[in-house]
């Protein structure tokens, strides 16, 4: 992170974008009763970004080089992505959210 620094909107609307289309799709895999509404909250597409980034984080920290497909962490995306779905199964009440409760 730069301080002061804003991208140009030219610049920046390729991630807007790739937000829109993920935003999409997990409205769509809520629609179909594969993922519980918490999921498409922005607080649920926040937890699947921060997933997500900290596999390229760690790959881009770790193992520059190697392309990602390469990588011993392409491995884990998989169960990762898995336990965000099953933390955001489709079978939980329909008012939970794992944002309820005493100091959350």
């Amino acid at each position: 992170m730069v301080p002061g620094f804003v991208p140009s909107e030219r610049a920046y609307a390729p991630s807007v974008r790739g937000v829109e289309l993920i935003r999409a799709a997990m409205t769509a895999a809520v629609e179909r009763g594969e993922l519980h509404p918490a999921a498409a909250t922005e607080r649920g597409l926040a937890l699947l970004l921060a997933l997500i980034a900290g596999f390229g984080s760690q790959h881009h920290a770790n193992e520059p080089d190697t392309p990602f497909a390469e990588s011993p962490l392409i491995a884990l995306l998989d169960p990762a992505l898995d336990m965000y779905a099953a933390y955001f199964s489709p079978a939980r009440p329909a008012g939970w959210t794992p944002w309820t409760g005493p100091g959350r």
